[in-house]
């Protein structure tokens, strides 16, 4: 193997792992003074764009959980007086109700 990075494997080196860095074929570069070199504007533009569309995802998805918590609470309102309702009138129907003089509580 004539690769002037990895010029050949250890016997101490797991064989496979050359495999797996060899594949990704990308390239750390480096400027002159030895810092890392910027992304391309193209990358940037393309990072912020999906960062964007993630979290206007999660807006829209926090939203419908919102609107369908607020279609809920008048179901919830009515269903809770129903089953009041319906306790009252077992009460009454068992002659358990409780009597006030004033009438039913």
């Amino acid at each position: 193997m004539n690769d002037p990075i990895d010029p050949g494997s250890r016997p101490d080196q797991i064989p496979p792992m050359h495999v797996f860095l060899a594949r990704d074929g990308r390239t750390i570069e480096f400027d002159e003074d030895g810092s890392l070199r910027r992304a391309s504007l193209s990358s940037r533009i393309m990072f912020w764009a999906i960062a964007v569309a993630v979290l206007a995802g999660a807006a829209a998805f926090a939203l419908l959980a919102f609107w369908l918590a607020l279609f809920l609470i008048p179901v919830a309102a009515v269903a809770a007086l129903v089953g009041w309702g319906l306790l009252r009138f077992r009460l009454w129907q068992a002659g358990r109700g409780v009597r006030r003089p004033g009438g039913w509580a």
